[in-house]
């Protein structure tokens, strides 16, 4: 059972053709930008909690159990001063997510890249054609590009 909740103030863009599985749970906040690139496509049970902002560029494949966060949906308080807590998400064109993936606030992945299986994405990567995978995701590959 999914759904998908869009606050009043959201700024929501689908640029072209999107396919969404069954299962999902999209919840985008009132303060929150998301902008989906044209041939988007996500399997079961896709996840996407946004308060700040979250981009897909063109041509992104996900696979099934993907959760992408930009916040941590709480505020986390250090030697009294309150941690930054969300952070916006940007993925690239063409680019491939393998199934059972965590994306957390701050996640940055560039063109042509393929994110592994079960792999945690916790910071940006400023490089393209990579493979990233690994809890947290390290780039595990360079030179490569893919096919659907």
């Amino acid at each position: 059972m999914g759904g998908i909740r869009i606050d009043d103030g959201a700024n929501v863009h689908f640029y072209g053709r999107i396919g969404i599985a069954e299962g999902c749970d999209i919840l985008i906040g009132k303060k929150s930008k998301v902008h989906f690139g044209n041939n988007f496509s996500a399997g079961k049970n896709f996840y996407l909690s946004s308060n700040t902002g979250v981009s897909f560029g063109e041509n992104v494949l996900l696979g099934w159990n993907v959760a992408i966060r930009d916040s941590d949906g709480h505020s986390v308080i250090i030697n009294g001063e309150k941690k930054k807590s969300e952070k916006p998400i940007a993925i690239g064109n063409h680019v491939w997510i393998g199934s059972d993936t965590t994306w957390l606030k701050g996640s940055v992945v560039k063109d042509n890249s393929i994110i592994a299986t079960k792999a945690v994405v916790t910071k940006a990567f400023d490089e393209e054609n990579v493979v990233i995978g690994g809890f947290p995701a390290t780039i595990i590959e360079r030179g490569i590009n893919w096919e659907k």
